[in-house]
């Protein structure tokens, strides 16, 4: 078995985003391409190109949307492979501190799929009262599906729960508090650092959220419950990252 066979990797001769000069290929028409993440190599008919050292979601064969010029096709791949996050908010009794929140996930560049409210003990007229006293913060999350979930205490394993029950068509699950309040581009610059500079981790977190990665959780450790997972990325030497004033650099 040769180097290219021994781990997924991304053959990128056919893809429409390689750039050639004359038979070689130079560049990425879509992504920032790292030298030390490719290597150069031929099929026997003169022309050389790159192969990519992990899956690259940017690939698309030459004649996708063939009709299009390049630049209309770059914003067209990125925002097919855009991140897709739910938000899981913590609520208690405050309810100026629970539209804080819920305003500046409004504020988001890239918006969640679904904004879930987490209550403890509530009344299901109680749980309308909190939805309804923050309705008129969405502005742009008008879209976004709201979701309650009530629960009778407060269990260490709810948030296991709530990663089972909404999984479907995400990559990240945002754990939040009422009171915190996201930074406007913070996601959207998330998702430039994964796709463009091929930011990774196994656990993203400050001191007022928790940010856990859908392969995390369901793919590289799908039996550990969310309470033990920091423990393991540890163990395993997987980027258990924490940052403060939600700073990615």
């Amino acid at each position: 078995m040769n180097q290219l066979q021994e781990k997924l990797v991304t053959h990128c001769k056919d893809c429409t985003f390689a750039k050639y000069f004359q038979n070689v290929q130079i560049d990425c028409y879509a992504r920032t391409m790292n030298p030390e993440e490719y290597i150069y190599t031929d099929n026997g008919d003169g022309w050389e190109y790159r192969v990519y050292d992990r899956k690259c979601q940017y690939y698309r064969g030459g004649y996708w949307n063939l009709g299009l010029d390049i630049e209309d096709k770059i914003e067209r791949v990125r925002k097919e492979v855009e991140i897709k996050y739910n938000v899981i908010v913590e609520c208690n009794t405050d309810r100026e501190m629970l539209r804080k929140t819920v305003r500046s996930i409004g504020q988001q560049e890239i918006h969640p799929n679904k904004l879930i409210y987490v209550c403890y003990g509530k009344t299901d007229a109680e749980s309308k009262e909190i939805f309804s006293c923050t309705a008129f913060e969405f502005g742009n999350l008008a879209h976004c599906p709201c979701v309650h979930e009530e629960f009778i205490d407060e269990r260490v394993d709810w948030r296991d729960d709530v990663l089972v029950k909404f999984k479907a068509g995400v990559h990240l699950f945002l754990f939040i508090k009422e009171g915190v309040e996201i930074p406007p581009t913070f996601f959207s610059d998330l998702n430039f650092k994964i796709h463009q500079e091929d930011f990774r981790f196994g656990m993203l977190h400050g001191d007022n959220f928790l940010l856990v990665p859908f392969g995390s959780y369901f793919v590289l450790y799908p039996d550990v419950p969310l309470r033990y997972l920091e423990e393991e990325l540890t163990k395993d030497g997987m980027a258990n990252i924490r940052i403060d004033d939600w700073t990615l650099d």
